[in-house]
C-alpha cells in the first residue's frame, strides 16, 4: 500500500552529542503503529519530524498528494497541552473586561474548530462528548480545565478531525501517562470505537503494558553507541520475538509484565461510524 507519510534517510541533530538517524519509516492508511522506546530514544523527535515540525522535515519527509500536515495531522501530547494552555493565557483579557472574567476558548468550540464548518457532524460530536464525559465541560474555558480534563478534550479534538474518506494521522504521545485505571478506560475505548478506516495512528510509549489493543504495527527505538534509531519495525505479529523487542522486554522493571493480549495480535475493531456511546465515568 502506498504510504501517506514517509521519512527516508533522515539525520536530525538533537543536541551536540545526540543524533537521530532514520533510514526509512512509512505510514499507510489504516495502520496503527506503536513506537516503543525508553526515555531519550528519540520517539518525540521522530513524531515532530513526521508532523513537519522539525527544520529537517522539508528535506526528509514526504506526504501523499493532497495530504497537508497542518490540516491532516493532530497531536495529543503534554507538549501540545502546554502550547494550547499558554495560547489561552496570552489571549486572556480578563483585566479589560467589566466583569473581570474571560473564559477564553470554550471546550465545544475547541473541538469543533478541527473541522471546517461545512463538515460538522453533530451525531459524531455528541457520541465523542458522551464517551469521554465532556458534556458538563462544553461551555467551560480551556484555561480552567485540569490536566486530565484537557487530555480528554484534546483526544476528542483529534478524533473529531477525522472526515470519512480522508486520510488523517493522529499522533498520541503517551496518551495514558499519569492516568489511573478508571481514567484510562474511556480513552482506550474511544480509540477503538471512533477511529475511521482511513485514519493512521502513531502511539508513542515507553511501557509495554501501554501498547493498546488494535495495534497493527510496532517499532522499537533505541539509543545505541552511535545514534538514536529505529532498530526494528513491522507488523506486530512478525516482530514480537525480534531481538530488540526481547531486549526491551528483558530490561523492564520487575513490576511490569508483557501484556498477554499481545501474544496474539488483536484484530482492530475499528468502525467508520461511531457506535452508540456507553455510560463511562472518568475521574
Amino acid at each position: 500500500m502506498k504510504p501517506v507519510v514517509s521519512v527516508e534517510g533522515a539525520l536530525c541533530r538533537i543536541n551536540r552529542h545526540c543524533l537521530l538517524k532514520v533510514e526509512r519509516f512509512a505510514l499507510a492508511a489504516g495502520e496503527h503503529w506503536t513506537v516503543l522506546g525508553g526515555n531519550g530514544t528519540g520517539k518525540t523527535t521522530l513524531a515532530r519530524l513526521l508532523a513537519g515540525l522539525r527544520r529537517e522535515s522539508a528535506d526528509y519527509v514526504f506526504y501523499a498528494e493532497g495530504f497537508e500536515p497542518r490540516r491532516d495531522i493532530s497531536q495529543v501530547s503534554f507538549e501540545e497541552q502546554r502550547r494550547l494552555w499558554q495560547r489561552e493565557q496570552r489571549h486572556d483579557i480578563s483585566e479589560y473586561s467589566p466583569s473581570a472574567t474571560d473564559i477564553g476558548t470554550e471546550v465545544e468550540r475547541c473541538v469543533r474548530d478541527r473541522r471546517p464548518k461545512t463538515e460538522q457532524d453533530e451525531k459524531f460530536l455528541a457520541a465523542l462528548f458522551e464517551a469521554l464525559s465532556l458534556n458538563d465541560l462544553r461551555g467551560k474555558g480551556i484555561r480552567y480545565l485540569s490536566s486530565g480534563e484537557l487530555r480528554r478534550v484534546m483526544l476528542a479534538r483529534a478524533l473529531y478531525s477525522q472526515i470519512p474518506g480522508q486520510a488523517k494521522l493522529l499522533i498520541l504521545d503517551d496518551p495514558l501517562e499519569s492516568l489511573d485505571r478508571q481514567s484510562r478506560a474511556p480513552i482506550t475505548d474511544s480509540l477503538l470505537r471512533f477511529i475511521l478506516p482511513e485514519t493512521i495512528t502513531l502511539r508513542l510509549t515507553r511501557r509495554l503494558p501501554d501498547i493498546l489493543p488494535g495495534t497493527t504495527h510496532l517499532a522499537v527505538m533505541e539509543n545505541t553507541e552511535e545514534h538514536l534509531s529505529i532498530t526494528t519495525q513491522g507488523e506486530l505479529s512478525t516482530i514480537l520475538d525480534s531481538e530488540p523487542v526481547t531486549r526491551f522486554r528483558n530490561h523492564r522493571p520487575p513490576s511490569l509484565q508483557w501484556p498477554a493480549e499481545l501474544s496474539i495480535p488483536p484484530e482492530p475493531s475499528l468502525s467508520s461510524k461511531p457506535s452508540a456511546p456507553s455510560a463511562l465515568s472518568v475521574s
